[in-house]
């Protein structure tokens, strides 16, 4: 079934890394459709301009694949390429756009550069953030799974649970991305351990 995979393309991009030897057959063929979905815009113009290219979320599947972190773990044991498919299943609140936060978490694993505060007084939230994505990327995954999950929260490392900031759920003009917003307002929380909240909008923390 992984050779005779419909979308040639997708499954040449994938195939050709060293790395998708590594996958069991069953890990290839959930790669290889994760790809698929993640297909380029399909507006006239993006095609016109972009030709055959692949969407930035399939160079991204690709460069994760050929450093070898398809199958890193998380806390819970699950690999990488578990945890993204956890992430496409997650049921999120009507504000979030779910093909959004995984195009966003993905980038932010594979190139965890991009993070950013931009506006907002959130550096030491934002240095967590960037740790936690370079370091243990499976893990970063589940954990924003969590947060951009119905029900907010995920058990960290430590045992704690990290809840989402409501604060921060809603867009605003900082010029972050969504998942640096939900994560970082969320951490700005956490650090206070409840004795202040974080107003995500003020940039404060205010007693409650």
């Amino acid at each position: 079934e992984v050779d005779g995979f419909a979308n040639r393309d997708v499954h040449r991009m994938m195939s050709s890394s060293p790395k998708f030897k590594e996958l069991s057959a069953t890990e290839q063929l959930d790669l290889l459709k994760m790809a698929d979905r993640h297909q380029p815009d399909a507006g006239f113009f993006r095609r016109l301009f972009r030709g055959d290219r692949p969407s930035t979320a399939q160079q991204n599947l690709r460069k994760l694949l050929d450093e070898g972190k398809m199958l890193q773990k998380g806390m819970e044991g699950e690999s990488l390429l578990k945890n993204l498919q956890d992430l496409e299943q997650t049921k999120m609140p009507k504000v979030l756009n779910p093909r959004r936060i995984f195009d966003e978490t993905l980038d932010t694993i594979a190139n965890p550069g991009k993070i950013t505060q931009e506006t907002k007084a959130t550096c030491s939230a934002t240095a967590i953030q960037y740790i936690h994505a370079k370091t243990d990327p499976s893990d970063y995954v589940r954990v924003m799974a969590g947060l951009a999950d119905e029900s907010g929260e995920a058990t960290l490392r430590t045992g704690k649970v990290l809840h989402r900031n409501a604060t921060g759920l809603n867009p605003d003009n900082s010029g972050r991305r969504h998942t640096d917003r939900l994560y970082q307002s969320s951490a700005m929380d956490h650090s206070n351990e409840g004795r202040l909240r974080y107003d995500n909008k003020a940039d404060a923390h205010f007693d409650h």
